[in-house]
C-alpha cells in the first residue's frame, strides 16, 4: 500500500489519512503502511490546518472528515488516534453520531474499528486505528524495538522509526501496531476486491 503526504483529490484508489495527533503518528503510517503491499490503493494525507480548516487534535480531528466530506468523494477513510483520546473505541461512534452521522459497524476490536459511515447523502467507510497500549503511538514504537532488540534495545531505537519498520517481521509490525495493522489488512483485502 502506498503513502502520499498531501494531494488527496477523492479518487477512488485513494485512502483519506486523518490523525488524532502529530507528525509522529504520519511517519509511522508512511513507514509502516508500504510494508502492508499488493493493492493498489494509496493512503494520502491532506495537509492541515488551512484557512478553511484549522488544526484539531483527539477526536475533533474527525471534523476535517466531515468538512472533506462536503467537498470530495471520500470513498474511504483512516483514523489514527492515541488510545489517550479514546478511553474507549466506542467514543468514536458516539462522537460521530453526535455530529450528525449515521453509522453502522462493520468490526470492532479494542484496537480497531471499521465503520459505514453516512452523512447526509455522502457515504464512506471509516477505518479506525487506536495506538498505544495505555496513552500514545510512541508506546507501539517502544514494543516494536524490544521485539527487534529484546530487553538489551539502545535507548533511542524508537527514535529511528524507518529503521524499525525497515528491519522488522510483517508479524513484530502487527504485534507492536495492533490497531494500524488490523485496519490496513482490512483496507488490503477491500481495495483489492
Amino acid at each position: 500500500m502506498r503513502y502520499a503526504s498531501g494531494g488527496f483529490e477523492g479518487r477512488e484508489d485513494q485512502v483519506l489519512l486523518i490523525l488524532g495527533d502529530g507528525a509522529r503518528d504520519e511517519k509511522v503510517v508512511s513507514y509502516v503502511a508500504p510494508r502492508f503491499n499488493g493493492t493498489k490503493c494509496s493512503i494520502t494525507s491532506i495537509r492541515l490546518p488551512s484557512p478553511d480548516m484549522p488544526r484539531k487534535t483527539g477526536l475533533n480531528a474527525l471534523e476535517s472528515l466531515i468538512l472533506l466530506l462536503d467537498k470530495f468523494k471520500v470513498k474511504r477513510a483512516l483514523f489514527l488516534i492515541d488510545k489517550e483520546h479514546v478511553p474507549s473505541i466506542d467514543d468514536v461512534k458516539n462522537w460521530l453520531i453526535g455530529h450528525g452521522c449515521s453509522v453502522e459497524e462493520r468490526m470492532k476490536t479494542s484496537e480497531a474499528l471499521i465503520l459505514n459511515l453516512t452523512r447526509g447523502a455522502k457515504e464512506t467507510v471509516l477505518y479506525v486505528a487506536i495506538a498505544g497500549r495505555e496513552k500514545r503511538i510512541e508506546e507501539d514504537i517502544e514494543s516494536l524495538a524490544q521485539q527487534i532488540y529484546g530487553q538489551a534495545a539502545p535507548k533511542q531505537a524508537h527514535r529511528k522509526i524507518k529503521k524499525l519498520v525497515e528491519k522488522a517481521s510483517i508479524s513484530q509490525i502487527s504485534k507492536a501496531f495492533k490497531g494500524l495493522s488490523t485496519v490496513l489488512k482490512a483496507l488490503e483485502r477491500e481495495c483489492s476486491i
